[in-house]
């Protein structure tokens, strides 16, 4: 037995040799693939960390941008406000100092200079004296200048079945400076444009222009009118885009009622006209 066994034995030892040959190949290349997925899936993770963390800045970076891009538009939108708020508190009063301007309109002395400093600097407003104090320094004594811009403005009317269009031209403190009415067979957007640059052509002062009409507008859009060649037309848009002026665009009667109630200077509460 013990002979057959030995036989046996030495008859699949080229066999098992070749088994333990296979398994220590199959050993060897577990071995070298599972260090392969190991060194790969380190480095996908290291890669997808650094792609986090990019993308996290990036998008980081993105709100930063867009909250800078607000509070840059939040900073002019201010900055427009008070100038408004000055610039009201100046057409109100022929001549006034930079503390009452301050006063009135309840801003601070830095934000008023700042204003002031940038209207004076367009033309916009005029220093034209200086307070005399007997102790310290004089205060500046400033004015709206009321050739700083022209507007023109311009309302189409129907009176006994016949068109109108009636223009004034006034300056930056509402003085108007000219005035006509002219009767019209048909009121066109053409014609209320070549109105508009001849106007201007007599007056390049002219900065602004404002229509008002029997109808429906939104947004300079006239939706609705009496007159029925002005349906549908982007007034607004299409003066902008041509002459670069502001265009306001507003229902007649709400001009005229802005207007009255404007002229009123000591009104309380509620307010109401008949006409």
């Amino acid at each position: 037995f013990c002979h057959i066994s030995h036989w046996f034995l030495l008859c699949m030892h080229p066999f098992i040799l070749y088994l333990f040959y296979l398994l220590n190949q199959y050993f060897f290349v577990k071995l070298f693939f599972y260090f392969l997925f190991t060194l790969f899936y380190q480095s996908y993770i290291i890669e997808a960390n650094l792609m986090t963390q990019v993308l996290y800045q990036l998008q980081h970076l993105r709100i930063r941008k867009d909250s800078l891009i607000m509070e840059l538009i939040t900073a002019i939108e201010i900055r427009q406000m008070n100038k408004e708020r000055i610039r009201r508190a100046l057409q109100q009063q022929e001549k006034c100092i930079k503390a009452d301007i301050a006063k009135t309109t309840e801003l601070s002395m830095a934000t008023c200079s700042t204003a002031l400093n940038e209207m004076l600097k367009s033309g916009e407003i005029l220093k034209v004296d200086q307070t005399g104090f007997s102790i310290g320094r004089p205060a500046d004594v400033f004015t709206y200048n009321p050739e700083y811009m022209h507007v023109l403005a311009l309302c189409t009317t129907i009176r006994n079945g016949q068109n109108f269009v009636e223009y004034v031209i006034a300056d930056a403190l509402g003085h108007i400076i000219y005035r006509e009415k002219e009767p019209i067979e048909n009121v066109t957007m053409e014609l209320l444009d070549a109105l508009i640059t001849s106007v201007r052509i007599q007056d390049p002062q002219i900065q602004a222009v404002g229509l008002g009409i029997p109808g429906q507008v939104r947004d300079g859009f006239i939706e609705q009118c009496d007159i029925p060649s002005l349906q549908q037309v982007d007034f607004a848009k299409v003066i902008h885009e041509k002459h670069g002026i502001q265009v306001i665009v507003e229902n007649d009667m709400n001009v005229i009622t802005y207007s009255l109630y404007g002229k009123i200077s000591n009104h309380n509460g509620d307010f109401a006209t008949l006409f």
